[in-house]
């Protein structure tokens, strides 16, 4: 591995290390809660489907199977995080929506999020915050097309 390869490896996996680290942090800040990063980040997407989403969005959103997603929403349930109602139009459909613990929750996370992007931008040019979302997106594309 040449050099600038070595570097962009160790920034990578670093950042990677890191990123765990800080929602790590954010998990044990609302550890009263009882919640993994997994289950925040499940509260997170059904509230970006305008808390009306189906099962089948949700799992496709999260790119895991219809039965795994099943299982996590019906814990998430039973914590009192979301709610499951069947759709009146269509009964085989079945929508998800958060309670008001997990419209709580998600502002929490949310504003982690908000938070954190306003203190990692703080002092850029809008030039190196351009490049910084090309560099990332070409990396999140390496990512999401790689075949597990």
């Amino acid at each position: 591995m040449d050099e600038l390869s070595s570097r962009l490896n160790n920034l990578i996996v670093g950042t990677f290390n890191s990123i765990l680290k800080v929602e790590e942090d954010m998990v044990k800040s609302i550890s009263k809660y009882n919640l993994t990063i997994a289950e925040i980040h499940l509260i997170e997407q059904v509230g970006l489907l305008n808390e009306k989403g189906t099962i089948s969005e949700l799992a496709a959103a999260l790119k895991v199977s219809l039965p795994t997603i099943t299982v996590a929403v019906n814990k998430m349930v039973a914590k009192k995080y979301l709610i499951k109602e069947k759709n009146p139009q269509d009964t085989r459909s079945i929508h998800i929506s958060l309670t008001e613990l997990g419209k709580k929750i998600n502002r929490v996370h949310s504003g982690f999020h908000k938070k954190m992007i306003s203190d990692l931008s703080e002092g850029m040019t809008l030039k190196e915050k351009e490049l910084l979302i090309i560099g990332i997106g070409k990396i999140q594309a390496y990512f999401d097309n790689i075949k597990h």
